[in-house]
């Protein structure tokens, strides 16, 4: 048996019984939680949208167990360690729609031949798997888009030129949606592709993650807001090594039609794609520079939904404070965004705190909340409080009102 476990409900009496399931055993063990997806044969309360409810159980290896319910699908976790309410509920619901996203609504809510569903819902599980890894990313995970539930984006002095293009050329194969990704970020978007739901471009953003492809990618997927019945076409082209571009779109154009399109306007931008490439890992243009003291960063624009982060943002940080690699610098800024929003900092409204520190043996890191954005700021350890707050304020400044730094 798959060890993964999704319960969905199925037969006439849905609202008591569940039907469905994959038997599961453990997906992910981390410092922070245990989660597993689990099944329970009875369930006698009335279905409601989008609901999360936490109980506690007796047993040796878990101390809570969550269930979440959205369009009559019950979707069970149980887990140990320290989790914010609103993060767990984000996984639930990122579980949920995950479903929906490669299903559809209507397979999962009137389901008819339930042997069936199970096998189709085996493609979710490696989405699942992204999901659920963001307990514990791997090595090579560098975004905040699941934790966030933000657009991860790149900020290049190209970006202008960019749309432009993007904009012609979607045009041109017959869509309003495109984006342009630099290293996995978002650098340039049509102005529909950001009208999409949050959750359906973390989605498309958490997808494309998992994929690994010569040229591009070409296969149907439900928006679980904006269309959940209805699929559309996800389709992506490889630009060069570390760009593509991505649309979505109805059954036109065909591979063959897409690839002269791209050719005939993008083969001109590959010297600015190099050069936007160049903008990674700090991921912003070059010719700004922000304090050497600023180790790593997460700044969320919670109004737009997009993030903008780096882990090594000064080329000579990492020399000084080595035993901070990317990777524990990455799981450092995670575990303090955990731990500070829905609890001491609440969003997108924070009327209790403004900002927090955290002062340990090796590092110091900072919250700041100012009008729609939220900064976290990883610091050597050993700098007092108030230049913490000097150093944060200015970092916000240059990458929020910085004339070459628009995202």
């Amino acid at each position: 048996m798959n060890d993964r476990s999704l319960a969905i409900p199925g037969g006439k009496n849905h609202y008591k019984n569940i039907d469905i399931t994959v038997k599961v055993n453990t997906l992910i063990t981390s410092a922070f939680a245990r989660l597993n997806l689990l099944h329970m044969p009875s369930f006698q309360q009335p279905i409601h949208q989008s609901c999360l409810n936490p109980f506690k159980i007796k047993s040796p290896n878990s101390t809570k167990v969550l269930w979440g319910i959205s369009d009559n699908l019950l979707i069970l976790a149980s887990l140990n360690g320290l989790f914010g309410r609103i993060h767990l509920k984000h996984v639930l619901d990122l579980v949920f729609q995950t479903m929906v996203f490669y299903l559809g609504l209507e397979e999962l809510i009137n389901v008819k031949n339930i042997e069936r569903l199970k096998k189709d819902l085996k493609v979710c599980y490696p989405l699942i798997d992204t999901i659920l890894d963001g307990l514990n990313p791997r090595e090579d995970w560098e975004d905040f888009c699941d934790l966030t539930k933000c657009t991860d984006v790149l900020c290049c002095s190209e970006r202008q030129t960019f749309e432009g293009i993007l904009n012609c050329f979607s045009e041109s194969v017959g869509t309003v949606f495109g984006c342009l990704r630099v290293h996995g970020k978002v650098a340039a978007a049509t102005p529909n592709w950001w009208t999409l739901d949050s959750v359906e471009l973390l989605q498309i953003q958490l997808l494309l993650s998992n994929e690994r492809y010569d040229t591009g990618i070409d296969f149907p997927i439900y928006l679980p807001v904006r269309s959940p019945k209805i699929p559309f076409r996800l389709v992506q082209w490889k630009l060069t090594q570390h760009s593509d571009v991505c649309l979505l779109c109805g059954p036109t154009p065909s591979l063959g039609d897409l690839e002269k399109e791209v050719k005939r306007f993008w083969r001109t931008a590959f010297a600015l794609l190099k050069s936007a490439e160049a903008c990674y890992p700090a991921n912003i243009p070059l010719d700004i520079v922000l304090d050497k003291n600023v180790l790593s960063y997460l700044l969320v624009n919670v109004d737009k939904r997009r993030s903008l982060s780096s882990l090594s943002p000064y080329s000579t940080s990492g020399d000084v404070h080595s035993h901070l690699t990317p990777v524990r610098k990455r799981d450092i800024l995670r575990t303090f965004y955990k731990t500070v929003v829905g609890t001491l900092i609440n969003l997108p409204d924070s009327h209790d705190s403004n900002e927090v520190f955290m002062n340990f043996e090796y590092y110091s890191l900072h919250a700041l909340v100012s009008d729609v954005y939220l900064l976290l700021i990883l610091y050597p350890s050993g700098l007092p409080n108030h230049y913490l707050r000097s150093i944060t304020r200015t970092t916000l400044k240059i990458l929020t009102h910085e004339k070459n730094c628009k995202w």
